[in-house]
């Protein structure tokens, strides 16, 4: 159960089986503490067997408990940058939270967290908004109680701070949430020093959003400010491509076609055609 346990860590579960629930777990904890101790009397050379199943059997009856209160700030790693042996179990076990680690840690501790039981994290602000955690947030909304949704922005931590990590405070419980389901919302997005948006935070200048606003948003999104529906840019135009201009028999010229730019045209950057040292930096638009 724990030869993985370096590349999997608390995402463990020590289910089924004869070890297979708290109980039984706090029922082995003594007798090995007895035999612990006569080893050390009687065998010395059996001790370091004795404590890795001593230290074994502690960290299954940890992960096997039910918590009232979880607070942390998950790890994350996104599925590109994970092992083989690490992404293949979340994709197993987390379907819908496998888009990166911090999300498959949040589906771990909901399955930890007892009837009723609460959760708070600091996680990448990402998995709000963005496609590939969409059925994670819809399970979520739909099966537990959004409480806090706070976006920390870039620069949240007084250490090991990098400006491009954008966070997000959430603290959420494992009960459905009932159709006046409010969540106090603030967006510290704006406000880069650490001591700023602690103030902020502690200011309590929330917004109240009903749940089933942020489960009725497009994809399930959650936000930290209402949004009316006219806000949303669907209603106004549409994408069809990626960064592209719309119409390139009309818009796009390559750089040898005029010798002179002028005001008019400007450097168009693009993907290249084939793997080259240098391209895509031939056309104007």
């Amino acid at each position: 159960m724990f030869a993985q346990a370096p590349i999997l860590g608390s995402l463990i579960e020590p289910t089924g089986g004869d070890l297979g629930d708290y109980w039984r777990l706090g029922n082995i904890e003594p007798l090995l503490s007895k035999l612990l101790a006569k080893v050390r009397r009687g065998e010395p050379e059996m001790a370091m067997d004795a404590i890795a199943a001593r230290g074994m059997v502690d960290a299954a009856t940890i992960l096997s408990r039910r918590y009232t209160l979880q607070a942390t700030n998950v790890p994350f790693l996104g599925r590109g940058k994970q092992t083989s042996a690490l992404s293949d179990f979340i994709g197993r076990v987390y379907e819908e939270a496998k888009a990166d680690l911090a999300t498959a840690m949040i589906a771990r501790m909901r399955k930890l967290a007892s009837e009723c039981g609460s959760i708070a994290i600091v996680s990448p602000q990402n998995w709000y908004v963005l496609d590939g955690y969409r059925t994670f947030r819809k399970q979520l909304l739909e099966e537990g109680s959004l409480h806090v949704v706070c976006d920390l922005g870039p620069a949240a931590f007084r250490d090991m701070n990098w400006w491009a990590a954008r966070t997000a405070l959430s603290v959420f419980s494992n009960v459905k949430p009932e159709s006046t389901q409010l969540s106090l919302s603030i967006t510290l997005k704006e406000h880069k020093d650490t001591d700023e948006k602690e103030a902020l935070a502690r200011a309590g200048n929330f917004n109240l959003i009903p749940q089933r606003e942020q489960r009725d948003n497009p994809d399930s999104r959650i936000v930290a400010e209402r949004l009316s529906s006219n806000d949303y840019l669907v209603r106004h135009c549409r994408s069809r491509q990626g960064i592209k201009t719309g119409d390139d028999a009309r818009y796009r010229r390559n750089i040898w076609e005029f010798q002179n730019w002028g005001e008019l045209w400007r450097k168009f950057q693009s993907s290249p055609d084939s793997t080259a040292p240098f391209g895509g930096c031939s056309d104007i638009v």
